[in-house]
């Protein structure tokens, strides 16, 4: 069994704005962010003849859903 642990991909967080836990999306940046980490977890596991499990956890917040989201898309 292999876990692949990723972070959220890129947001903006406004200034001034003091919780991180306010819902902000993806910027554009983090949307290719979240694509090309998919992508690069196929790879990996396809060179190694790795099964994906079709379950994806993810926190509730947005920028989190949203990079599972586009990962899962790939995956």
């Amino acid at each position: 069994v292999v876990l692949a642990w990723l972070r959220h991909a890129h947001y903006q967080q406004p200034e001034g704005v003091p919780s991180a836990h306010l819902p902000h999306p993806l910027t554009d940046k983090g949307t290719q962010q979240a694509t090309r980490a998919g992508e690069i977890v196929a790879d990996w596991a396809g060179a190694r003849g790795l099964e994906i499990e079709a379950e994806i956890e993810s926190s509730s917040l947005l920028r989190a859903w949203q990079t599972a989201t586009l990962c899962a898309e790939v995956l």
